[in-house]
């Protein structure tokens, strides 16, 4: 409302005192609505609060001018009730709600009581005349306007500049809530309304035209927090309590985002009528405020983390700075402890106070070096304490650069090995006197093996000798049992050197192709006699699917079948021993199963694990009634083990057990050996026509049984007592092949096989098969290495013997093949 609007309705006023001064009743009637309306214009102002000086000085001229003309008039006169109600307009207009209720009641007060006073008689004529009171009002009115209007135009100026003074301040809020992203709004408590600014919809992503209520307003907020939002805005509606709350919310577009939510309530005569607040998007803030919360957490751990590896440092570690120069200017309590020295005896000085004289001056100037050039050092050193005791440390220098680049100072973390130092040396001492012992029982097996073998050498090949002759039956049975006897003595000989060499590591195992029905067939066969003796059924069964070639160790595969075998006819007194075998993939890889099953004793369940243990037999009572060294199934493991398989025992169903073990064993493509191509391209499958062969063997005994068995076999023997005699034969006549045992007097068996290899060209390819009782792993490697052909181990049987001269003369024909 304007000044100008204010004078219009003084305007009116006067209008209406024209023309009702004769009639009072209508006067009252417009003089109380007109105070209903003053009363109303009352709480507008309250709300607007435009309020000046100038206004002020009109109101109180129009109360005096107004309270003249009624005292002017008697008071009793109706035509004075118009003027009555100037006053209670302008303080609703000016002074606020207060002053209109406040005049107004007076105005209303004045026309009722002047209409109780014309209904009673009570209204005193005016002594003035009625021209008189017309011209006195006139006068009153003309001044309320000339002064309204006087006042009114500098109240509109005024006004005015006010106006723009408002709202260059509410641009100016609204520029700085948009620049600070805060937003306001305002909740009428009578229609429950929000109302919201710009700001406030655009953090709430909704469009220009979105009206919200109260529920769709909660309803932004996330869930979990909608309640505490409703609660908050209750308890400042109820108890007046200003809230300030940052809760989680979801736009519009559905972003997830934080937000602060201020409220406090607003009251007017004592009565509360709207909340006011303002409206924040601190999601930035927030995570900020998280992310300094974490960074704050992991400072503190790290330092909690620091302090306890300091702690941890001091208790365990040895810590010294020095500077650029090696001058030390920090030590630790623990390197006070272990050295010796005070603090204050080792500040400033250098750390050849600690050198032992151990290390070479080189180690230093590798150290200083490496340092040097920036970079860190590990090593282990001797230091000696004050005391004068050694002791060991593993050091680390850490080089420490200065903001040009340039070495400031070193620190040094030590830690005392001294402990562990002589816990290696003792390791290393133990672990050559473990190999000294280990070369000492090769040696020992080595020596063994051959001491025991040549005199067996001299029993089994007399025995097979005596048993060529025609024998009484009773003397040839004597014979085969001390025959027997020797062959069961050899296998505990053979039993116990294999296993000294599996545990030695001295058994490596080969990969190459084989046949594995070849294989087993000829197992099988050389059992069969064993089995026929006994009575027993000695069966095969091949199964599906097994590749004709594999690639593994034939020689130990056979080894632990032909135990197997053994072992099965052993333990079985009637039924059979069936061999079968079986090909399967384990875990990727190609496997060969082979197993043994028999009706034999069986095995009790809870002995079966023991079988395969060094010196065990399932009952004491066995080897009593069997014999047996208890080691073969013990060796069968390991060189399963070795081949990359397992063994085990399981009972067969109605009495026996069956045995098995597994290999790794890949197909192979090789179709045939080459050796057998060569073989039937050159059409000879063994030497033909006697062979003139030189025996050097020092030994009497065993000069005889080779010289007795070369002459069974049709071929030519001569016989010399050590190596420097077959080296000077050699030279003399022509052999086909010499048989050299090893150890011999004057010269051995390998310096004779290299002095033959050096001559000349017509004589250095003799073929010589090494005879001896040596018997480790590392003896034909050895043998083959100085120029010998093959190997064969005493005691010598003529069987052997002869497969061996077959071979290697088969050999020598395909070389002449090759070559020719």
């Amino acid at each position: 409302m304007s000044a100008f609007c204010f004078s219009a309705v003084l305007f009116a006023y006067v209008l209406a005192a024209v023309f009702l001064f004769s009639e009072i009743r209508a006067g009252m009637v417009v003089g109380i609505g007109v105070a209903v309306f003053s009363a109303c214009l009352g709480v507008w102002s309250l709300r607007t609060g435009r309020i000046n000086w100038p206004a002020r000085l009109f109101i109180v001229v129009t109360i005096f001018g107004a309270t003249a003309v009624a005292l002017i008039n008697g008071g009793a006169d109706g035509h004075v009730a118009p003027f009555l109600i100037v006053a209670p307009v302008a303080a609703g207009y000016f002074l606020g709600a207060r002053s209109s209720i406040i005049f107004g009641g007076m105005a209303v007060a004045c026309v009722v009581g002047l209409f109780f006073a014309e209904s009673y008689g009570l209204v005193i004529e005016s002594p003035f005349e009625p021209t008189e009171i017309r011209a006195a009002a006139a006068l009153v009115l003309i001044a309320s306007i000339v002064l309204a209007v006087i006042t009114s135009g500098f109240f509109a100026s005024h006004t005015s500049l006010h106006s723009v003074e408002i709202e260059h301040s509410r641009a100016l809020l609204t520029s700085m809530a948009d620049v600070a992203g805060v937003g306001g709004w305002e909740l009428d408590f009578q229609t429950m309304q929000p109302v919201w600014t710009d700001q406030t919809r655009i953090i709430h992503e909704v469009d220009d035209d979105f009206v919200p209520d109260f529920e769709t307003a909660v309803a932004f907020y996330a869930p979990p927090a909608r309640a505490q939002i409703e609660a908050a805005v209750k308890k400042c509606i109820d108890d007046g309590a200003p809230f300030d709350v940052e809760l989680p919310m979801v736009t519009a577009k559905g972003r997830n985002i934080w937000v602060r939510s201020v409220g406090r309530r607003v009251s007017e005569n004592g009565a509360p009528v709207k909340l006011i607040g303002a409206f924040q998007d601190i999601t930035r803030q927030k995570e900020e405020k998280e992310s300094l919360a974490a960074a704050l957490k992991t400072a503190d751990q790290a330092l909690s983390d620091l302090t306890a590896y300091q702690t941890a440092l001091d208790q365990n570690a040895i810590v010294a700075i020095t500077d650029a120069k090696g001058l030390i200017s920090f030590v630790n309590d623990k390197f006070c402890e272990i050295s010796g020295y005070s603090r204050e005896e080792l500040m400033g000085s250098d750390h050849n106070i600690l050198n032992s004289g151990a290390h070479p001056k080189k180690f230093f100037v590798e150290m200083w070096r490496t340092i040097g050039k920036g970079r860190p050092w590990n090593g282990e050193i001797c230091n000696r304490a004050k005391c004068g005791r050694i002791y060991w440390v593993d050091s680390t220098i850490i080089p420490i650069r200065g903001p040009a680049g340039e070495i400031q100072r070193y620190v040094s973390i030590r830690y005392d090995i001294t402990d562990r130092v002589s816990y290696a040396r003792e390791l290393e001492k133990r672990r050559i006197e473990a190999e000294a012992a280990n070369i000492s029982k090769s040696q020992f097996l080595a020596t063994m093996s051959h001491e025991i073998r040549t005199p067996m050498n001299g029993v089994m090949g007399m025995l097979e000798l005596i048993l060529q002759d025609d024998l009484p039956a009773e003397q040839e049975r004597r014979a085969l049992i001390a025959q027997e006897s020797a062959k069961n003595l050899l296998t505990i000989i053979n039993d116990v050197l294999d296993f000294s060499k599996i545990e030695a590591g001295q058994i490596e195992v080969e990969t190459i192709p084989f046949n594995p029905r070849e294989l087993i067939d000829r197992a099988v066969a050389l059992m069969s006699t064993r089995a026929d003796e006994k009575g027993l059924d000695l069966k095969f069964e091949m199964g599906e699917g097994i590749p004709q070639w594999l690639t593994g160790d034939p020689t130990r595969i056979t080894q632990v079948l032909i135990n197997l075998i053994g072992n099965a006819l052993k333990f079985t007194e009637d039924g059979h021993v069936l061999v079968s075998a079986a090909y399967e993939k384990r875990k990727g890889k190609g496997c060969l199963k082979v197993s043994v099953e028999d009706t034999g004793i069986g095995i009790p369940e809870g002995e079966q694990d023991k079988l395969f243990e060094r010196f065990v037999q399932a009952d004491p009572t066995t080897t009593r009634k069997y014999g047996g060294s208890g080691l073969g199934l013990a060796i069968s493991r390991q060189l399963a083990d070795l081949m990359g398989g397992d063994i085990g025992v399981t009972n067969t169903p109605g009495g026996g057990s069956t045995f098995w073990f597994t290999v790794q064993a890949e197909p192979s493509t090789a179709s045939e050996d080459r050796r057998k191509q060569v073989r039937s391209s050159v059409g000879v499958d063994s030497p033909k026509g006697p062979l003139k062969i030189l025996v050097a063997e020092d030994n009497i005994v065993n000069q005889q049984i080779m010289e007795a068995f070369l002459r069974m076999a049709g071929h030519t023997a001569k016989v010399v007592n050590n190596g420097e005699e077959a080296v000077a034969a050699v030279q003399e006549a022509a052999f086909d092949i010499i048989l050299m045992d090893v150890q011999m007097p004057v010269m051995d068996g390998v310096a004779a096989a290299k002095a033959i290899r050096a001559l000349a060209s017509s004589i250095s390819d003799i073929p010589i098969i090494a005879v001896t009782a040596n018997a480790m792993a590392d003896d034909r490697e050895t043998y083959l290495a100085c120029g010998m052909n093959d190997y064969l181990s005493k005691p010598v049987q003529s069987a052997a013997l002869f497969e061996v001269i077959n071979r290697v003369s088969v050999r020598k024909l395909y070389q002449l093949a090759d070559t020719g």
